[in-house]
């Protein structure tokens, strides 16, 4: 993503840009900000970065004396605080449409460079607005009973306003006459390009059941991609919780960003990726069929398809979250080799995905997620109950928002969430059972602990065997327990060295790591290993 151009052929470039944003109306007073700016951008384009600490900065670009002292005198962090505050308003407003951004990355005086193709209003309308379109067709009562019918419209209109909870498509209820308005002819127009799919149910009536099918078609060639169906007893005063019960999970399994039956048709369609040519919902479903299955083998292609989209993209807030996202992973699992600057990186994106779009799901998750590898726990909750409000109906993020509040010490909030996305969505991802089986394991549940790791599948992360070897421990089979140290030690060798720093990632409570060390112990890991 960002580019340290030291190439002769681009310094121009970054020094045009220097000049305009010193010259800005926005850095027009700040002389002292210009000053340190331009120190600071001269000494990388002249291979001197490494040279960029508190003490020369403060000496060379601020004319302190040889025995400034950091510690005592706080100038350079402070300074460096509103340049990048300054920056960031010179890129909100003058310099909206420049192609080449100077930043400089919270945690380092270091600039980066980082070349953008900025599009038209046009094109970035393009861009934000082309996710799938779903029509909803009116529920037909199989019945000559005009109550019925009333029953069948209820189910309509309780599934409409489940699938708006889902920004991640269009919905738009459509009757038969509506089809023939001039008003559906325009969006038919207006959409052309767009995937569209529709939904139709049927309800039966008998003395004593009510039975509903809901079938999901793709308009392209008419097929059926998918279909439920309820069978209940029909008693006037449960109707209510039917409906509800169709409506969550007819718009879950067809909605839902991760296993619904839309996402899966358009990731089957996308065979070859070009990166730079991903519009924003194909870029998400990448990320979420990434969530599937992650391992270290897809990391360095997802991330590098995020790290190009956002040059192309660069207001687009679930981008930054997703590479946020992506390196949080990293941190926390070693999907790659680390640097120094991980955490720092993937927090800084956190937050710019945050402050692009503060009110998408996917943003305020990975924010929490962010706190809570940070050890800000109150931050996390805070961050996640936001995140939960914006769509409660989302099975996948409901499991993630469960999963993360769990770890963070909230146990019966998350499991609750988690049984709910369990209910919602069978087809969550595996790695939700990580906290469920920590949870038996504080709990002492060592049987029902086993049950739930042996649920976790995903053989080349570290939680699967760190868990499973810790469970079959407690239940006496030391057999199966050294099995999974040694696939541990196969997957994730650095681990061995130091499990404590790693299990610290997710287990935030001393508890429940003295538990999973000993197990750990008992299954035969050396505990001088412990502290390393």
């Amino acid at each position: 993503m960002n580019e340290h151009l030291s190439q002769t052929s681009l310094d121009t470039k970054v020094e045009h840009q220097l000049n305009k944003i010193l010259d800005s109306e926005t850095f027009r007073k700040a002389s002292n900000l210009k000053n340190f700016l331009q120190y600071i951008v001269s000494k990388t384009l002249t291979g001197h970065a490494d040279s960029l600490k508190q003490y020369t900065i403060a000496i060379d670009a601020f004319a302190r004396s040889a025995d400034f002292d950091p510690q005592r005198d706080p100038i350079v962090r402070i300074q460096a605080g509103r340049l990048r505050h300054l920056l960031s308003d010179y890129y909100k407003y003058e310099g909206e449409r420049d192609t080449l951004i100077i930043d400089v990355p919270k945690g380092t005086y270091i600039p980066e460079f980082l070349i953008v193709e900025r599009l038209s209003s046009e094109e970035k309308g393009t861009i934000a607005n082309n996710p799938p379109i779903i029509k909803v067709h009116p529920f037909q009562s199989l019945s000559s009973i005009d109550e019925h019918k009333y029953v069948a419209e209820g189910f309509t209109e309780e599934l409409i306003a489940n699938l708006s909870f889902f920004k991640n498509i269009i919905t738009v209820r459509t009757t038969p006459v509506y089809e023939t308005t001039l008003e559906f002819e325009n969006n038919k127009t207006k959409h052309k390009n767009d995937r569209t799919f529709y939904l139709k149910g049927t309800v039966r009536f008998t003395s004593t059941k009510i039975k509903v099918v809901v079938t999901l078609f793709d308009e392209v060639n008419n097929q059926p991609l998918w279909s439920i169906d309820f069978l209940e007893p029909y008693k006037v005063e449960g109707l209510i919780d039917i409906q509800v019960n169709v409506a969550n999970k007819v718009s879950t399994s067809v909605a839902d960003v991760y296993g619904g039956a839309i996402v899966k048709k358009m990731q089957s369609e996308s065979t070859t990726l070009v990166y730079q040519d991903m519009d924003t919902f194909n870029l998400m479903s990448l990320i979420y069929q990434f969530e599937r299955n992650p391992d270290s083998i897809e990391y360095n292609k997802v991330l590098s398809t995020f790290q190009d989209a956002i040059k192309k993209y660069p207001d687009f807030g679930p981008g930054w979250s997703a590479l946020a996202n992506l390196q949080l992973n990293n941190y926390a699992l070693g999907y790659a080799k680390e640097d120094s600057e991980l955490l720092a990186r993937a927090t800084d994106y956190a937050r710019k995905g945050v402050s692009l779009n503060p009110n998408n799901q996917f943003v305020r998750t990975i924010y929490g997620y962010s706190c809570l590898i940070n050890n800000k726990l109150e931050d996390c909750m805070h961050q996640l109950d936001y995140a939960k409000s914006l769509n409660p109906k989302s099975a996948f993020f409901l499991g993630s928002i469960g999963f993360f509040s769990s770890l963070a010490g909230k146990w019966e909030q998350g499991l609750e969430d988690l049984a709910t996305s369990f209910q919602l969505n069978p087809d969550y991802p595996s790695w939700c059972h990580v906290s469920t089986t920590l949870y038996y394991l504080k709990q002492g549940a060592f049987d029902t602990a086993l049950e739930e790791s042996l649920k976790i599948d995903l053989p080349f992360i570290l939680w699967d065997h760190v868990l499973k070897s810790v469970c079959y421990a407690y239940n006496n089979d030391i057999t199966n327990a050294e099995i999974h140290l040694c696939k541990l030690q196969e997957v994730h060798p650095e681990f061995l060295d130091n499990p404590s720093y790693y299990l610290k990632m997710y287990i935030k409570f001393d508890d429940i790591l003295k538990i999973v060390l000993k197990g750990l112990a008992i299954a035969g890991l050396e505990k001088s290993n412990f502290t390393r």
